[in-house]
Order: C-alpha cells, then sequence, then structure tokens
C-alpha cells in the first residue's frame, strides 16, 4: 500500500538524523505505585522496567530526555524547561487525578504553557474519558455493528437489564470512563441470577460511577493502532488478540496476569476493519497514535472500545505492530512520536520533514 509505504520512508529519512539537536528535550510524565494515590488505577502504574524502556527509547533520538514522577514534579519545573530548550516535547501517561478528567491535565498543562505534547491531545484525552459519548459521536456513521450497549446511571435503567436475561444474552459492566480492562466483569445469564445481576450492578456503580451495559459477542477480539500522519489515518495492520488460556474476552485479571498475546491478524475481514478505525479516529478528531478495539465472528464486526491514548510499550499491540511495519525497530511507536512533533510542528528545518 502506498501510504504505509510512504510512512515508512518518513520514518527512515527522520530516522537518518540519529540524534536531534541540543534545542530540544523530551520530558516524560508518569506515576510510578510508590507515589500513586489512587488505589483503583494503580494498575496502570509504571514499572521501573517501564520508565527504562520509554526513556532509552526516547533517547535514541535525543539526548536531552527528562522524566518527572508525578504531574506536580513536572509542573513545578516547566518554567525551567522553557528557558533551556526551545523546544519541549512532552509524552505523557500521568493520570493521578480522579473522574473522567483524569488523563487530560498534562495535555492541558502542555497547551497552557505552549509545549509540544507528543500523545493524545486535550481534546482526544477527554474524550477517552468518556465512552458512552465517543459512541454517540460516531454511531450510525461507520456502516458496523455496536453490540447492543445500555447506558446505567441511575435505578430507571435497570429495566434494559431485563432485555438480556429474556433473550439470553450474555453481558458486560463496563465502566465509563475506565481503561486497561479496569472493572470489566462478564455477566453469564445462565449462570447469574437477576437478582445477583443486579446485586453487581450496585457495587459496580458506586465503586466507579456511570457504566456500559453491553452485549457480550462471541469471537476474537483485535485491536487497531491507527497513526495521525499528515493530516490522514492509517492502519498498516491489524492486530489479534491470542489467549494463553481458556479466557475470552479482556478482563483486569486477564491483563494483570498477562494470560494474553498479540499478533497480526490475516482474517477475511482485516481491510474493513482497518479502514473503519481509520474513519472512526478520523471523526473523532484523535491525534498522535490511537486504538480502535472489535470483536469479529464469521459475518460481522462490532467496535466494543476505544482509545485515543493506547499503551504502546512491549505488552501492546501498538508495540507489535510498529515492530511488524519498522523492520523490527523495537523502539518504533516512541521514535514515531517524536517525528511526528517535529513534522507537524515545523521545529525542525527543511529537509527533514519534506517526506510525505
Amino acid at each position: 500500500m502506498e501510504e504505509v509505504e510512504n510512512l515508512i520512508k518518513f520514518y527512515n529519512d527522520m530516522d537518518n538524523m540519529k540524534k536531534y539537536p541540543d534545542i530540544m528535550c523530551v520530558v516524560f510524565v508518569f506515576n510510578s505505585i510508590d507515589t500513586y494515590q489512587n488505589d483503583i488505577h494503580k494498575s496502570e502504574c509504571i514499572t521501573s522496567y517501564e520508565q527504562s524502556e520509554i526513556v532509552n527509547a526516547f533517547r535514541s533520538v535525543s539526548d536531552y530526555v527528562i522524566s518527572f514522577n508525578s504531574e506536580d514534579k513536572f509542573i513545578a519545573d516547566i518554567h525551567n524547561l522553557k528557558q533551556k530548550f526551545k523546544y519541549v516535547l512532552v509524552y505523557s501517561m500521568a493520570q493521578n487525578t480522579n473522574g473522567i478528567g483524569r488523563r487530560c491535565l498534562v495535555p492541558l498543562i502542555c497547551e497552557h504553557y505552549e509545549v509540544y505534547n507528543i500523545g493524545a491531545d486535550f481534546y482526544s484525552s477527554v474524550l477517552g474519558g468518556n465512552k458512552s459519548l465517543m459512541y454517540e459521536k460516531i454511531e450510525d456513521k461507520l456502516g458496523v455493528y455496536f453490540p447492543i450497549t445500555y447506558i446505567f446511571k441511575n435505578e430507571e435503567d435497570f429495566s434494559n437489564i431485563q432485555d438480556f436475561y429474556q433473550n439470553k444474552k450474555d453481558f458486560l459492566l463496563k465502566p465509563n470512563s475506565e481503561s486497561a480492562s479496569i472493572g470489566v466483569v462478564k455477566i453469564d445469564v445462565q449462570e447469574t441470577t437477576y437478582k445477583k445481576a443486579i446485586e453487581l450492578i450496585h457495587s459496580h456503580y458506586e465503586m466507579y460511577g456511570t457504566l456500559l451495559i453491553q452485549q457480550y459477542i462471541e469471537g476474537k477480539e483485535v485491536e487497531v493502532p491507527v497513526i495521525h500522519h499528515n493530516n490522514a489515518y492509517f492502519a498498516p495492520e491489524v492486530v489479534e488478540i491470542v489467549f494463553l488460556n481458556d479466557e475470552k474476552y479482556l478482563d483486569y485479571q486477564t491483563i494483570a496476569n498477562e494470560n494474553y498475546d498479540f499478533d497480526i491478524y490475516k482474517g477475511p475481514h482485516a481491510k474493513i476493519i482497518a479502514s473503519v478505525a481509520c474513519r472512526c479516529a478520523e471523526i473523532l478528531g484523535f491525534s498522535a497514535i490511537s486504538r480502535i478495539d472489535f470483536r469479529v465472528n464469521e459475518t460481522d464486526i462490532y467496535i466494543i472500545d476505544i482509545t485515543p491514548n493506547p499503551t504502546i510499550s512491549s505488552k501492546s499491540s501498538a508495540h507489535l505492530l510498529f515492530q511488524h511495519v519498522f523492520n523490527g525497530d523495537e523502539e518504533a511507536a516512541y521514535r514515531m512520536l517524536v517525528f511526528e512533533a517535529i513534522k507537524k510542528h515545523r521545529l525542525l528545518e527543511p529537509p527533514l520533514y519534506a517526506s510525505k
């Protein structure tokens, strides 16, 4: 495909520079489990191994890489960074705040202080914390199915649960503002009484707030990392989740125990899935790297989740895709974020960003 060939050429041209000038630094903002205050989300903290992986990847393109173990530390030092460097590029995985906007603070700070956020921008981050809003924005615009999904906000919404029991359809509980499968629970209507399901929904609502009650779809689960490049969206490959034991969907425990792996999906729906994922990212106006998740069976494809700021470290579908597309480069995802920011904001002189 010509678009992917152009993307690879752009990456190689930028990579030929090796290290970029000392007028630029890359900042990594994260939360470690030692300083994180929010117990529910401690699974999304960055380990020392991940921190080393990310910092080393950025050091392959910049001599100046600075990491901050909290939003507060980054904010306190931002004036010093701006005085020392002409260009401050920021990659954030920090989320040590509560509610729908917990991933949004660093992107907002970047906009306010006019430094370059190389991950999901503020608008994308706000959308990413509200699954129901994202669904609403793309519903009926993509020509594919969504599983039957109800929003649970109050007692009146219990009537929708009866539909699943009457039609003998299993369903999932999904917190509206969570990621990384936090709080995802499957309800088997044959094994779980209606009364027990109501109790589970109550306890989930008390812990997570607004919930999605979503029909469970049998089939394969695939993820599509989408790259924003030259004001267009590209999905070079579709990645299949390979479950290592008897799991059939990604819940918190499966992720925590790493009972899954990834492979390039070669099924008959690959092209249409990639096309739908790109269109979805375009409608939502995502920046940088995003990801759209699907369930796929023999006849149909269903969008089941959307994230504007996916994990791109070594245990991720994005990592596999970038490694596969960019010649086995283990650091390609992080390097591409830097390259795209340089091109988008025209930070260095041509011909560095002149490639298609």
